[in-house]
């Protein structure tokens, strides 16, 4: 049944995310004409007006994916658990363990959509910047290649110099990172479900309350972060103004331990608003 579930949720997500990347797509190949356009009209004025326009556009496109991912997975949300249409959710033969988890996993999928897709319109920013400029020649290819080999291994040496042991202290605090980035990504979609299943327990207002404990839960985890993360800089003997570590290894062993405290505090707080979440859509539903 969760396999039905997170396959009906992205497919209801996707009514609204195709139309968002095809507006995308329109807004780049705009981009790409007014580039073009810019490039073979020789105004200084008309230049001026055209490359800020661009640059406009450019900037209100990642704020689109990015926002927009946002905004559509709350919609989604509200629309389908704690507004009217939620009394036909809640009326499936499924638990509420499985509305959230597909969810959840559902939203993540998308975000992820969106980072790729950001990616991508930078990458298409930065290739045609390249081509219409003429810095892509016939020799573009063979400097790149060396330029990136050359910032290679000076990225692995400095790694090797910060962090010692490269073949395992590297390994460790990239896979870290990962889980990090995981972990934190649920996290962030579950916080938001938490501030929606609080807010359809308050009479009226739904939405504007779930706003305003969203609010107060983004202040709350970060005075919690601050604190926690000040404690253990402490414990290692270190305050935010020290800018030289005692040894290398010192240095290692803080940083590991750093991205350990990040993702012990990122899991508690999925935990937590998840298990919030489904004590309050389970036991203090209401959709009046």
């Amino acid at each position: 049944m969760l396999g039905k579930l997170l396959k009906h949720e992205m497919k209801a997500l996707a009514h609204w995310f195709v139309p968002l990347y095809i507006g995308v797509g329109i807004a780049m190949v705009l981009f790409g004409i007014g580039w073009t356009i810019n490039l073979a009209w020789d105004n200084e004025i008309f230049s001026t007006i055209i490359t800020m326009s661009l640059l406009f556009l450019f900037m209100a496109t990642l704020a689109v994916i990015s926002l927009g991912t946002f905004a559509i997975i709350i919609i989604q949300f509200y629309k389908t658990m704690v507004s009217d249409e939620g009394y036909l959710t809640h009326t499936l033969p499924v638990t509420v363990d499985q509305l959230l988890i597909s969810k959840g996993l559902a939203g993540f999928i998308w975000n992820v959509l969106a980072i790729i897709a950001m990616a991508l319109v930078i990458l298409f920013a930065i290739f045609l910047t390249l081509v219409t400029t003429g810095a892509i020649d016939s020799n573009f290819w063979m400097e790149f290649v060396e330029m990136w080999n050359s910032l290679r291994a000076e990225i692995k040496e400095g790694i090797r110099l910060a962090l010692g042991d490269i073949t395992g202290s590297l390994i460790l605090l990239g896979v870290e990172f990962i889980v990090l980035l995981i972990i934190s990504g649920f996290s962030k979609l579950y916080l938001v479900y938490l501030s929606m299943a609080l807010g359809q327990s308050v009479k009226g207002h739904k939405f504007l309350w779930s706003t305003i404990f969203y609010i107060c839960i983004l202040i709350g985890t970060g005075m919690i972060s601050q604190i926690v993360t000040t404690v253990v800089m402490l414990g290692y003997g270190i305050s935010t103004n020290d800018a030289v570590f005692e040894s290398l290894n010192y240095f290692n062993f803080y940083t590991h331990g750093m991205m350990l405290t990040s993702i012990l505090l990122s899991a508690a707080y999925l935990f937590g608003s998840y298990f919030l979440s489904r004590y309050l859509l389970k036991n203090r539903l209401n959709l009046d």
